[in-house]
C-alpha cells in the first residue's frame, strides 16, 4: 500500500525526541537558497508512521539552527548530496530510496508499505536523482561545500 506522510511544524521539544537513526531523508539549505531558503526537512519514519519535519531560520531560528547542530553531528549515518542552489541532501545509507521519475519524488519501504518522500522543489530532487543514478554522489559546489564544513566546524563534538 502507498501511503503518504504527515507534515508538522520541527520544534525543539519535537527535535529533541527525534533519533537520527529514524531519519530516512532530509534537506539543509542556506539562507540563500533557491526553494527552501534557511530551512531544514527531516522525514522520519518510526512506529511505522512517516512524518515530514519542517523548519527554517526565517520561522524559528533556534529550532533551525539545533536542528542543524543535529545533523551535522550525525552526518556518519548519511550519503550527502548537493541538492542545486544552497540545498544539500541527506539519505539514510540504512534506507535506500527508490527513485520515481513520473511523480518526481522517492519511495522508502517497510514491511510491505511504501511511504512517499517529497524533496522541497524539483531542482532538489532532480539534483540529488542525477547523483544517485550517476553512482557517484556529485562533489558539492564550492561554496555550499564551504557552508557544510563551517557548520562542520561550529557544531564539532571536540571543544576546543
Amino acid at each position: 500500500m502507498e501511503l503518504k506522510y504527515t507534515t508538522e511544524k520541527l520544534t525543539k521539544i519535537k527535535l529533541k525526541d527525534i533519533e537520527f537513526d529514524d531519519v530516512i531523508y532530509g534537506e539543509r539549505s542556506q539562507s540563500g537558497a533557491m526553494g527552501n531558503a534557511g530551512g531544514v526537512i527531516l522525514y522520519v519514519f518510526k512506529q511505522n508512521i512517516l512524518m515530514r519535519y519542517e523548519t527554517s531560520v526565517f520561522d524559528d531560528e533556534k529550532t533551525a539552527r539545533e536542528a542543524l547542530k543535529q545533523i551535522t553531528l550525525h552526518e556518519e549515518l548519511f550519503n550527502l548530496y548537493y541538492g542545486g542552489m544552497g540545498n544539500g541532501v541527506f539519505i539514510n545509507k540504512k534506507s535506500p530510496l527508490k527513485i520515481d521519475h513520473k511523480n518526481k519524488c522517492f519511495w522508502y519501504a517497510s514491511n510491505g508499505d511504501t511511504y512517499r518522500i517529497d524533496s522541497s522543489v524539483y531542482g532538489v530532487y532532480k539534483s540529488v536523482v542525477e547523483s544517485i543514478e550517476d553512482g557517484v554522489p556529485k562533489g558539492l559546489y564550492t561554496l555550499h561545500q564551504a557552508w557544510e564544513q563551517s557548520l562542520r566546524k561550529l557544531f564539532s563534538k571536540k571543544k576546543k
